[in-house]
């Protein structure tokens, strides 16, 4: 895997609780108006996280504890 891909990967599991918030504002601003009606079903595939255990979820992004 590329260096770049693998980094964007950190930053999308790391950063998915804002994502998951903010997902449909960030996209309307900047996809053209012609396609903001996919925007709701691409949110779907975003990384969950589970809150329960503490926000860290199913993922592991290399942090260690």
């Amino acid at each position: 895997m590329k260096p770049e891909v693998a980094q964007g990967m950190m930053f999308v599991m790391e950063n998915s609780q804002v994502l998951q918030k903010h997902y449909k504002d960030i996209a309307r601003k900047y996809r053209n108006k012609e396609l903001h009606h996919l925007i709701s079903a691409e949110s779907q595939f975003l990384p969950k996280i589970n809150d329960t255990d503490g926000g860290v979820g199913i993922f592991d992004v290399g942090k260690q504890e």
